[in-house]
């Protein structure tokens, strides 16, 4: 699976004698194996699973992806963080009918809003042609979508023969 090596090779025995600790290297290509599986081995066998990154690159990389995962942590998507990262404004959860009228109108809106927006999932990521203009861009797409997710409530008065139980 993940394992080039015997697991027997890797294991590192505390002074106490009845603790065994075992480090294991993960490639970065079978890390979302070894997650999906970790919370079934932790309850099965009893042993806590302590998961460490090693991060690897220039200062400036290294940042990066710290920023990214600590994002994934917060329950942020990746692309949403890299947008982020890179200028963009995240509308995050649209509905169906924004993405529609994005899909459906979104040049029009781009080209008087000054602006390129994407959809990615459900999330929508506005970048400005003026960096400096990021979130008054969002609010002016904010604005132009709000008629999609404005909810109208009545209230209506029934005759007394129909009865709300």
């Amino acid at each position: 699976f993940w394992l080039n090596h015997r697991v027997d090779d890797m294991l590192l025995k505390s002074s106490a004698s009845d603790f065994v600790e075992l480090v294991l290297p993960v490639h970065s290509k079978d890390l979302e194996a070894f997650l999906n599986s970790s919370v079934e081995i932790q309850a099965e066998s009893g042993c806590r699973i302590d998961l460490q990154l090693k991060l690897s690159g220039s200062a400036e990389q290294v940042q990066k992806a710290k920023d990214a995962l600590d994002g994934v942590l917060c329950g942020e998507a990746v692309q949403d963080v890299f947008a982020r990262q890179a200028g963009a404004e995240i509308i995050k959860n649209t509905s169906e009918e924004v993405r529609e009228f994005i899909n459906t109108h979104g040049e029009a809106l781009e080209a008087e809003h000054k602006l390129k927006m994407t959809v990615v999932g459900s999330s929508l990521h506005v970048v400005a042609n003026d960096p400096s203009n990021a979130a008054e861009a969002r609010e002016k797409i904010e604005d132009a979508l709000a008629h999609l997710t404005e909810v109208v409530s009545e209230s209506v008065l029934l005759p007394g023969h129909f009865s709300a139980s």
